[in-house]
């Protein structure tokens, strides 16, 4: 992973790799890490440096090994969902369509969740914990 100038622009070796690494920053688990590490208690948006963004630890995987190929293709196809479904609701006008858009995007979101809790090794202490700190 390699990062430019500013945080907009981080680049994979691929497009599925930056893909999973999406998936991985959006998710909750990473939000609890942000939270925990580097909290300064301020109610306004957070300083986003490149180190702090380049701390994340971002699981690797070796692409010979069935499961953990299994495992980013999941994700990716997870990403890939969730952007397309928040392209069609941006030129979604019919409340009913767009709150129907909402709800699938939540269950992408938590399905997300659920993935990157499993990439990591949580247990459900751990899951239960993260999700209370995020709510």
């Amino acid at each position: 992973m390699a990062f430019t100038g500013n945080i907009f622009s981080m680049t994979a070796s691929t497009l599925s790799q930056e893909m999973f690494i999406l998936g991985v920053y959006n998710s909750r688990m990473t939000k609890y890490y942000w939270q925990t590490m580097f909290c300064d208690f301020k109610t306004s948006f957070p300083q986003v440096t490149v180190g702090s963004l380049s701390s994340i630890p971002v699981p690797c995987f070796t692409p010979t090994k069935n499961s953990e190929r299994a495992l980013h293709g999941r994700m990716v196809t997870l990403v890939k969902k969730m952007l397309e479904l928040g392209k069609r609701m941006a030129d979604e006008q019919d409340p009913y369509v767009r709150n129907a858009m909402e709800t699938k995007m939540t269950a992408t979101d938590r399905q997300i969740d659920q993935l990157v809790y499993e990439l990591y090794g949580l247990t459900g202490d751990e899951i239960k914990l993260v999700e209370s700190v995020t709510k």
